[in-house]
């Protein structure tokens, strides 16, 4: 069966200005795509559609003709109508209401406006919880995208059984719990769930968080999650890799170089992964998928990053090559030089089934934490 259709988020505003709510229009239009918008004029009018439908976010101005916005954020929590409500005022007092003399109010925000903020308050409530995978981006996807965003939020990941809560500040994970486990443990078993659902929410929902765990970056702590067994599904170990040190920091570069392996062909979309020595041809460590040439290609891409190396130094250009990408029809090519010594990680990918930002993401979060 194919997948039920996205229902589109609706958003009510209530606005007696005409060119203001003309311009909220376009900007929730621009910035989000697909959102269902009423308008309203007044105060009563607001109250009586948000009692009569469903919104997911409510944008008035405080000073709306019959119940200003005051009035109307304090009418609707009197009748038990629990929605976020984003007010518009000339007050000095932008944003959260933590403390709120004013019952209902959400948030705040001082005109002039700030298209900026406005649009980050509002994508708080316009995420979708989302089941499986979005748009071929999976669970690690997202928790990549929101540190190449520098998100903040709590993620929260739930199967049939079990949650586990992932608070991700400025990009980096501060808080991670869930089925009895703490820090990358827990986020270690989520990880290995098939199908979990996915819901976004704001950090200050969930009040004062402990800090039980240092900041971490997103592509660092999924590295890192290689390492730990999970209860849920326990870890296999590919040919050749101890499975007692999937649960230790590595100790040794062998160990290191088996988990590059591991993590790298756990990505979507992955063909084969190789780390070689461009200046002796020596492949430290190496896995693909049935059928394809590995061992060729890991020779002759050497070739390819050694005659690349030569070139920058005969150019007398400053700066390490981040990564050397040759894009095919089918397939994506990355390679990525060591930053210490002649090593380089080669990356093959399918592109129907990857992302080509997640992949260079993976691939540098793999090379900055090889012990060498």
């Amino acid at each position: 069966m194919p997948p039920a259709a996205r229902k589109a988020r609706r958003v009510l505003i209530a606005d007696h200005d005409e060119f203001a709510a003309d311009f909220l229009c376009a900007t929730l239009d621009s910035s989000f795509g697909g959102i269902e918008v009423r308008r309203v004029e007044n105060g009563d009018q607001a109250l009586a559609a948000a009692q009569e439908s469903h919104f997911d976010l409510i944008i008035a101005d405080s000073a709306l003709p019959g119940l200003d916005g005051r009035a109307l954020a304090s009418a609707l929590a009197s009748r038990g109508v629990d929605l976020p409500l984003l007010l518009m005022t000339r007050d000095d007092a932008s944003g959260r209401i933590d403390d709120a003399p004013d019952p209902g109010v959400t948030w705040v925000l001082d005109k002039p406006i700030d298209v900026d903020q406005l649009v980050e308050l509002c994508s708080l409530h316009l995420h979708d919880g989302v089941r499986g995978v979005l748009e071929g981006v999976s669970l690690e996807g997202l928790l990549q995208l929101l540190e190449h965003e520098s998100r903040s939020c709590m993620l929260e990941i739930t199967n049939e059984r079990e949650l586990v809560r992932v608070g991700v500040e400025a990009g980096r994970i501060i808080h991670c719990e869930g089925g009895g486990r703490w820090g990358i443990a827990a986020l270690a078993d989520a990880l290995t769930w098939r199908s979990p659902s996915f819901q976004l929410n704001t950090l200050d929902r969930f009040g004062r968080l402990d800090r039980d765990m240092e900041p971490v970056a997103i592509g660092s702590a999924i590295f890192e999650c290689t390492r730990h067994e999970s209860p849920s599904s326990p870890v296999h170990s590919s040919p050749g890799v101890d499975p007692a040190a999937l649960g230790h920091a590595a100790a040794t570069s062998e160990s290191s170089m088996h988990l590059a392996v591991q993590a790298a062909m756990a990505l979507d979309g992955a063909l084969a992964f190789a780390i070689v020595d461009y200046e002796s041809g020596l492949c430290l460590g190496a896995a693909a998928r049935e059928g394809f040439p590995i061992d060729v290609a890991a020779a002759g891409n050497r070739e390819v990053v050694r005659a690349k190396v030569r070139v920058m130094e005969k150019l007398d250009i400053d700066g390490p090559i981040e990564d050397i990408l040759i894009s095919l029809r089918a397939q994506y090519h990355l390679m990525r030089p060591s930053r210490a010594g002649s090593l380089f990680l080669y990356l093959a990918i399918e592109k129907r089934e990857a992302t080509l930002a997640l992949a260079r993401h993976r691939l540098a979060a793999i090379e900055a934490a090889l012990v060498i």
